[in-house]
């Protein structure tokens, strides 16, 4: 069945009930139409719409892009959405040539975090997970060693050096010597805050 760059109003069928294969490549229409058959509930479901495209031969975007438009225009957006989604997950699949592995996997990975840009909001949830591993890591014994501000002397690291001080365990305080010029004893409390932390 060929219906290449035909067009008409109103698309009245069944998407299980065309040929195995079939040619719609610039076909175009308004909507989709009852036909009276126990089937018309399939007529919005987009996951049949997606079943009924898979059938064409050869493979072409361009039928997807018109269904899309289809559901989008009589208020089906998500449905239009999902239909987009599924024709890249399938043009990933023919994908060929120089580096075709490594475009299919580029491609995957866009597909699986935010849905080929039609799914932004899983970005989040990427966002909270990097966040959670973040500060479990920031919570080992070694990094906490490893990034304190104080040496085991008490002395508080600076961009500068060492600044000499002393570290109370009693207390959890840090003082400074005496000796230390006045410039170095205003930033006391900084230098406790960090040590503190």
């Amino acid at each position: 069945m060929d219906f290449t760059n035909a067009s008409t109003t109103f698309l009245a069928d069944s998407p299980d009930n065309w040929p195995a294969r079939f040619t719609i490549s610039g076909f175009t229409y308004d909507r989709f139409q009852n036909t009276g058959q126990p089937s018309d509930a399939k007529i919005w479901d987009e996951g049949a719409r997606c079943r009924w495209l898979s059938h064409q031969s050869p493979f072409d975007p361009g039928p997807y892009e018109q269904a899309a438009r289809v559901f989008r225009q009589h208020g089906y957006s998500s449905h239009a959405e999902h239909m987009l989604i599924t024709q890249r997950r399938i043009a990933r699949g023919i994908i060929s040539g120089r580096g075709a592995f490594a475009r299919r996997a580029l491609d995957a990975v866009y597909g699986a975090t935010v849905g080929y840009g039609y799914r932004p909001g899983r970005v989040l949830w990427l966002l909270a997970i990097l966040l959670v591993l973040v500060t479990a890591s920031l919570e080992l014994p070694s990094v906490n060693s490893a990034m304190r501000a104080t040496t085991s002397s008490g002395s508080v690291y600076t961009t500068q050096g060492l600044l000499p001080g002393q570290a109370s365990p009693s207390t959890s305080a840090l003082t400074v010597p005496s000796e230390v010029p006045r410039a170095f004893r205003t930033v006391r409390p900084l230098g406790w805050i960090i040590w503190k932390g």
